[in-house]
């Protein structure tokens, strides 16, 4: 990078959060971040790297480095309009993942369903999300994923669940 130049950087952090106490530690959709946050570590592809960015961005001689910290609902369970529409389109969330734990057989993308690109929650590519990392790495079978994912799918989709995805 040519001195004078800029980078601008936006990911996300895991695990989902709530600030009002509503995503409970035993939730499914908090155990599956556990979960999760536990597979990418051990492919030394940790799912919590982007906050981190601005440290790395000061060691690599940046200046000026400026970041700003915004909350994606994980639904539409905001009565505030931006985040609302926010929560109806968490799709990005399920791609980068994807991306991110593909790395296990850069060959095989079949964590990247089409579905996922069309549907405004990532709960309908939960599954080609999470398969790979679950039974590879933490060694589950794929019906243990299945039968736990169905109680993630209902975290996902509870507006009564305030979780949001730091970015």
């Amino acid at each position: 990078m040519a001195p004078g130049g800029w980078i601008e950087l936006a990911d996300f952090v895991f695990p989902a959060l709530s600030d009002d106490g509503t995503l409970a530690e035993d939730a499914a959709l908090a155990k599956w971040c556990r979960h999760a946050l536990e597979a990418g570590k051990a492919i030394r592809s940790p799912l919590d790297s982007a906050k981190l960015y601005g440290y790395q961005l000061r060691d690599a001689g940046f200046v000026n480095v400026v970041e700003k910290r915004y909350k994606w609902p994980q639904c539409a369970w905001s009565n505030v309009g931006k985040y609302q529409e926010l929560g109806k389109s968490s799709l990005f969330l399920g791609v980068l993942l994807c991306i991110t734990l593909a790395r296990l057989r850069p060959a095989e993308r079949s964590c990247l369903p089409l579905g996922l690109f069309a549907d405004a929650n990532f709960s309908d590519g939960l599954y080609g999300m999470s398969v790979e990392a679950f039974t590879r790495v933490l060694g589950w079978t794929a019906e243990q994923v299945q039968v736990f994912l169905v109680d993630v799918r209902k975290d996902i989709r509870n507006r009564r669940i305030h979780a949001y995805w730091p970015v």
